[in-house]
């Protein structure tokens, strides 16, 4: 295997991609770490400008290759020009020594610069797709006239079509395939969730009840809908009894608003940001009783939901509940991710069950078990090279 392993010179092009020692977007850095522990050499380029915050980025390590960027901003049409600018600066990477070139979405702009690159160096291409652009666009960002939306759809279609191997996080990708005329390359399409390299925690410490502490861990923006759980944590402590509070693992543009709505609310919240030192993300979660997140209501989540930070509420051994609007979302059998419709007594009820029932025990092990099954590294990254490489 070391000798077939050897031939495979992997290169991920993903403009945000981020090292094992910083916050989010690891999932790339997770990769290159298992496939080098199968003597397997991945490189990742990424842009040296970190866009939840639109700063260079501070942290200085040899696993990551970055590109001079200069463009980034939260208005529309600056974010538009800064995929524009990576696209354009993958172009001129030197990528001789690639057999195999992945790109990867939501950002098909990049995706395409890898497909691009591939062409000239004559390396295989792999899409990955993280996201579905550009259908996540039109239906959660409600930007129908986005720029670009229809060279996007064009993009789209040349990367299925011209992808030797696609790899997706969504469990029910193929479906979307199937719903929009690709349906004859389903076949070359594998499923590698969200990987971690955090051992999952071998005890969960029992927590006082009266007062439920969520956690949110993510980047602090608009799209993350923080206000809307907020807004929600407040009413549901307006129903009396069991009281929430919320902390707050994250940075972004939206913490001067949220800070603002705070200002009217009884909710009590503490926040962490993950950049500072000292700050074990497993340890910080299973200090509290329930992860919470936030989903709109879309058809675009029948074919799955890519949940990045999913796996960190599972290392902790906390359920991660999910607040939604409609029926495009299905429950896991098990608790290890749990869907709830937005509404205050059914989630009171629900948090209840969950922590007051004598099923701990049971809860604890099907978390246990859904980790195990869904976040089975060396099962996942054995699949990934046998496909890269037949491929």
């Amino acid at each position: 295997m070391t000798m077939q392993n050897s031939l495979l010179n992997i290169l991920i092009i993903n403009r945000i991609a981020k090292d094992l020692e910083e916050p989010g977007h690891k999932r790339h850095a997770v990769i290159k770490s298992l496939m080098q522990n199968k003597n397997i050499n991945v490189d990742i380029v990424c842009s040296d400008i970190d866009y939840i915050n639109n700063k260079k980025k501070s942290h200085t390590n040899q696993n990551l290759i970055r590109l001079k960027c200069l463009i980034s901003g939260e208005n529309i049409f600056l974010r538009f020009f800064s995929h524009i600018e990576f696209s354009l600066r993958v172009l001129f990477f030197n990528a001789t020594r690639y057999t195999h070139i992945i790109g990867t979405s939501p950002d098909l702009f990049n995706a395409f610069s890898a497909f691009l690159l591939a062409k000239k160096y004559k390396s295989k291409f792999v899409l990955e797709i993280r996201d579905i652009w550009p259908l996540s666009i039109k239906e959660l960002i409600s930007l129908p006239l986005y720029p670009g939306y229809s060279l996007l759809q064009l993009i789209e279609s040349i990367l299925y079509k011209n992808s030797k191997l696609i790899i997706s996080t969504l469990a029910n990708f193929v479906d979307y395939l199937e719903h929009n005329n690709f349906g004859k390359l389903q076949d070359k399409v594998i499923h590698i969730p969200q990987l971690t390299l955090t051992p999952i925690a071998k005890h969960k410490k029992k927590l006082p009840i009266e007062n439920i502490k969520l956690i949110y861990s993510g980047s602090l923006r608009k799209n993350n809908h923080l206000i809307k759980i907020i807004k929600f944590i407040d009413r549901l402590n307006k129903l009396g009894g069991i009281q929430f509070c919320l902390s707050i693992v994250g940075y972004g543009p939206e913490k001067k608003q949220l800070l603002s709505v705070l200002k009217n609310s009884d909710v009590e919240v503490k926040f962490f940001n993950p950049t500072k030192s000292g700050i074990k993300l497993r340890d910080l979660i299973a200090e509290h009783h329930l992860g919470i997140a936030y989903l709109k209501d879309s058809k675009i989540y029948s074919y799955g939901v890519s949940l990045n930070k999913a796996v960190d509420f599972h290392t902790a051994l906390v359920p991660l509940i999910i607040l939604n609007q409609g029926d495009n979302i299905q429950n896991d059998k098990r608790r290890a991710i749990i869907f709830c419709k937005e509404n205050e007594e059914e989630f009171s009820s629900l948090a209840e069950d969950i922590l007051r029932n004598k099923e701990q025990g049971k809860i604890k092990n099907e978390i246990q078990a859904y980790f195990n099954e869904k976040n089975s590294s060396t099962k996942y990254i054995n699949q990934l090279i046998k496909q890269i490489r037949s491929c």
